[in-house]
């Protein structure tokens, strides 16, 4: 967390990937709302998009947009190492609706998205 807050007020960064998926829930949960406001300010400021991953919505009310991904096929290559795999994505809540757009977007609990990757293997 330390870092993440270092690095987000140093600036020069367009992203920041802060992974919270090895922590129980729980844990994360006893992280204080004032410090996700600080750090939304401070991504703000500096221009820069911090991207929280978790097993819960760590960051509360202070998100700009809330997605949950659930896994629809994954194939695997041994025990640790995936080679494809296929996500169903649901927006749960978004603060802010695009500026930009002018075309009337579906309410957030009924828009979905599916997200298909797969790793090339060279010969």
């Amino acid at each position: 967390m330390k870092a993440t807050d270092l690095l987000l007020q140093a600036g020069g960064f367009a992203a920041i990937v802060l992974d919270m998926g090895g922590i129980d829930p729980a844990e994360g949960m006893h992280i204080p709302l004032a410090t996700w406001f600080r750090y939304r300010q401070a991504a703000d400021r500096t221009r820069c998009s911090l991207l929280v991953l978790g097993r819960a919505s760590y960051a509360q009310s202070s998100a700009a947009v809330v997605l949950d991904a659930e896994p629809m096929r994954m194939e695997e290559v041994g025990e640790t190492a995936l080679h494809a795999g296929a996500l169903a994505l649901s927006r749960r809540r978004q603060r802010f609706q695009s500026q930009w757009s002018n075309t009337r977007k579906p309410p957030a609990s009924t828009w979905t998205a599916s997200a298909q990757w797969a790793v090339e293997q060279s010969a």
